[in-house]
């Protein structure tokens, strides 16, 4: 009994206690077999969790490297654009040149003459006149004419200093600027249909045509809009005059400012004169009714159109110096600011 009881717990030497150590060393490697197993099964369950983050922080890094790549080739894109486009054409700050017009470049001059023209086309109508470079050619001679008579201190008439001749203009512009804007009609229209007609002289003598004073009415005109010939000197009467003639022509016309071209065209030659120009020209080759279309085709015209021709562009040139008297060297405000009428002209 007292063997049996010693025997409990711990092996007799000899063969049955190799045999028992042995299977003490089976369960221990069974345990670590299974602890490994567990440990893997966790790592198992754990592993998609940490690859699927790390491969959207990858994807994530991947995309936004890629993203960056793609933004710095098209800033290189755009810079190239930029640098080609400012090579083709001089750039010119819009409204204000960075230096008097008379020392541009005649690239510079020509980009500054047709960003002008189509801000003075968005002053005549509701929508902004194209121009051909024919067009374009020809408002820039009229612009370089005025540009050369600023301080030359003539007196001849239309060769006159353009200093004396903006300071009589914005005399008269609160005037004119109020007849047209009681008429519904766009200031601008009035001011330089003055400008190139008189240069602002009341005019008060018969010229080659028989027209008299600043708007240079015909006597027949003037008794159609219920004047006097003789109220033709009087500016007073002839800016509300003037702005119903306008009125008139402009509903006939249109009122985009490529319309409103042809109407400042029939200012000058009569409007069944433009209408019969547009029907001699305007064809599946020259569908467009424009002032354009006419100078293009000009010599399909008689001779008078190659003097009613030069009219219109010489508006533009007009509005282009006088709404921007710094760029020329003149020491006042663009003339449509002008709209008081006891403000002396500074």
């Amino acid at each position: 009994g007292r063997g049996a009881a010693a025997g409990v717990g711990k092996p007799a030497e000899g063969k049955g206690g190799g045999e028992w150590q042995a299977r003490l060393k089976q369960v221990a490697a069974v345990s670590l077999v299974l602890a490994l197993v567990a440990a893997l099964g966790w790592a198992i369950v754990k592993l998609p969790v940490i690859g699927s983050g790390g491969a959207a922080v990858n994807r994530d890094t991947r995309v936004g490297n890629e993203n960056a790549v793609v933004n710095n080739n098209e800033n290189h894109s755009n810079a190239n654009v930029a640098n080609e486009n400012s090579q083709q054409k001089p750039k010119v700050e819009p409204l204000l040149a960075s230096r008097l017009y008379k020392n541009m470049s005649q690239e510079e001059k020509k980009a500054y003459v047709e960003q002008e023209c189509r801000r003075v086309s968005l002053m005549m109508g509701n929508r902004e006149c194209q121009f051909t470079e024919q067009v374009k050619e020809m408002i820039k001679g009229w612009v370089d004419g005025y540009a050369r008579r600023v301080g030359n201190r003539s007196t001849v008439t239309w060769g006159e200093d353009f200093n004396v001749v903006f300071k009589r203009a914005a005399q008269y512009a609160p005037l004119i600027i109020r007849s047209f804007n009681q008429e519904g009609l766009q200031p601008a229209v009035g001011l330089y249909v003055a400008m190139i007609e008189s240069e602002y002289k009341p005019h008060c003598y018969d010229n080659f045509a028989g027209a008299m004073g600043m708007f240079q009415f015909l006597a027949g005109t003037a008794r159609g809009y219920g004047l006097s010939p003789s109220d033709r000197c009087d500016p007073q009467k002839m800016a509300p005059a003037a702005a119903r003639y306008m009125k008139d022509r402009i509903s006939e016309f249109g009122t985009d400012a490529t319309s409103v071209a042809l109407a400042i065209a029939g200012y000058n030659r009569s409007p069944a004169s433009v209408r019969r120009d547009l029907h001699d020209v305007i064809n599946s080759e020259n569908p467009e009714r424009s002032f354009w279309t006419l100078v293009a085709n000009s010599g399909q015209l008689d001779h008078f159109f190659q003097e009613n021709m030069k009219y219109v562009p010489k508006f533009f040139a007009a509005a282009i110096v006088c709404e921007n008297p710094e760029v020329f060297g003149l020491s006042f405000r663009p003339l449509s600011t002008y709209t008081r009428e006891t403000e002396p002209p500074q």
